[in-house]
């Protein structure tokens, strides 16, 4: 671990010695954008501090005003607009970061950079900010005061947004391109995740309720956490759809604390006593070994049956097969060692594919004690690692990753939701590997059709992990998944650069050592 002290020292020392090379990148620029920098009302202290930082800067702002009336008035060509507030301060090189990337590509419509705090003992809690992630912003304003937005874009809404949230949400739902910048060019007067007053929370909220409008759902947007920008979007079901719970098991009964429990009956007398969606079937596939008596007292949903013979043990053959005899629009693949713990977890999950571009779903998975066995996948250089694994349930995690909807590159196959639709069109389970990673492939599958993968932690289970099965782990099904997905090294959720690479913690480790 290492101390971001250094590296804010280090970082500004570099930049520093860059100067002459930035000046002469400036002459030569063939695209030159007009940034008009709005400070939003504040104490003349803070103010003051916001504008000094403006004027200070390597690449010169054009005009600098305190009201978005103002700033919609701006007659120039190639404007560029940036909304701070009161006390943020922009680093040095933050203007002219955000013109050589409009240099590169001047049809950026929306630019964002990582942020940082100014606290009273200096700059602290690095955020470094996932690539564009049209779900995590559903849950929090994660772009925020970081943004760049072409005026010819933002013009025409400033005079009805109430916030910057408002303004966030209403660019994306138009922007065609959205460029994050992963550098720390501003230091926030508050954090993220720091308290709200109850009249930006209530501005926050409208602004997630007119987002519900404009994409065609209904519902209502509520904090997760009180007093906190972390948001929930309850939304209403369009329709009721057939949910096919697909769920592979070796029929076992284990020992749990010095207790019996049958895994599978266990997990289906869960469903039927506590989940509130009512259209779901079930689809067990077995080995031929289960005593279909067990399950003689579910009577709660309709069971199908599908027995795998091979002698060889194949995961993905196995839910292959339960999903190719399962009759329901959506996908519900499930481990038997799982318990329900949210009675609406199936509608939590279901909410998500309301948005056209999400592929698949996963759920917050607890041990017994409570602390988290799953809250999405992150790859570590090619390496696939849960977040945040055995922390508390009431961790909100790195700037709201545990407590809020969040994109990232996968989801854990103990339990996946998507849709049959897309299971089939990109192949389902890939039954060359039948133990380990198939559920990574799965996701990555569906990333590259352009669809994004969410984390629900509204939907909770326990999960008894691997009292299922005894499976080793096979070097061939790694084998396998780096040779076709070794290429994607870097994930755009989680910025292994500077977080930690020997556990997905969100914790900032400086990896590379150089800046």
């Amino acid at each position: 671990m290492f101390d971001y002290d250094n590296y804010v020292v280090e970082y500004d020392r570099h930049a520093a010695l860059e100067q002459r090379e930035v000046h002469c990148h400036i002459q030569t620029m063939c695209f030159r954008p007009n940034f008009i920098v709005v400070i939003e009302n504040g104490s003349v202290d803070d103010i003051a501090t916001t504008r000094a930082t403006c004027v200070n800067q390597v690449y010169p702002v054009t005009f600098i005003a305190h009201s978005l009336e103002k700033a919609a008035a701006a007659e120039c060509g190639n404007a560029y607009l940036i909304w701070l507030q009161a006390g943020d301060r922009l680093h040095f090189r933050a203007l002219y970061e955000f013109a050589s990337r409009l240099n590169a590509d001047h049809s950026c419509q929306l630019l964002y950079c990582d942020e940082d705090t100014w606290g009273s003992s200096g700059r602290c809690d690095p955020f470094f900010k996932p690539e564009w992630s049209p779900d995590y912003l559903e849950a929090t304003n994660y772009i925020g005061s970081s943004a760049c937005y072409a005026l010819s874009l933002a013009k025409e809404l400033l005079a009805t947004v109430d916030c910057q949230y408002d303004l966030v949400l209403r660019v994306c739902e138009r922007a065609t391109c959205i460029a994050h910048i992963p550098q720390i060019l501003l230091h926030r007067r508050a954090a993220l995740d720091a308290p709200l007053d109850e009249s930006m929370q209530a501005k926050n909220v409208a602004a997630l309720t007119g987002r519900l409008s404009r994409t065609g759902r209904t519902g209502h947007a509520e904090a997760v956490i009180a007093g906190r920008s972390c948001y929930r979007m309850a939304v209403d079901l369009k329709s009721l759809p057939l949910v096919s719970i697909v769920i592979p098991t070796a029929a076992k009964i284990v020992l749990i604390n010095g207790r019996p429990r049958d895994l599978i009956a266990a997990c289906l007398s869960s469903i039927a006593a506590m989940s509130t969606y009512a259209n779901i079937e079930v689809v067990v596939v077995d080995n031929g070994d289960l005593d279909r008596n067990r399950l003689a007292h579910i009577k709660a949903f309709p069971i199908r049956y599908v027995t795998y013979r091979d002698s060889q043990v194949n995961i993905s053959r196995k839910l292959n097969m339960g999903a190719a005899c399962a009759a329901g629009e959506i996908l519900l693949l499930l481990n038997d060692d799982t318990e329900v713990l949210t009675c609406d977890w199936i509608e939590r999950l279901l909410v998500h594919f309301e948005k056209p571009h999400v592929g698949a779903v996963g759920a917050r998975l607890l041990y017994p004690d409570m602390t988290i066995q799953h809250a999405g996948v992150v790859s570590i250089l090619g390496h696939p690692d849960h977040v945040t694994r055995w922390i508390s349930r009431r961790d909100s995690g790195y700037f709201f990753s545990n407590a809020g909807a969040r994109n990232y590159l996968s989801v854990t196959g103990a339990l996946t939701m998507t849709t049959a639709r897309y299971y089939r069109e990109v192949g389902g389970y890939d039954e060359n590997l039948p133990l380990c990673f198939n559920d990574i492939d799965l996701c990555y599958k569906l990333v590259e059709k352009g669809l994004t993968v969410v984390y629900e932690p509204g939907a909770e289970l326990i999960h008894f992990e691997s009292v299922s099965a005894n499976n080793p782990y096979r070097i061939e099904d790694r084998d396998i998944f780096m040779n076709r997905w070794g290429h994607r090294v870097v994930d755009p959720y989680y910025n292994a650069r500077w977080l930690s690479q020997i556990r997905a913690t969100f914790a900032f480790s400086n990896n590379c050592r150089s800046i």
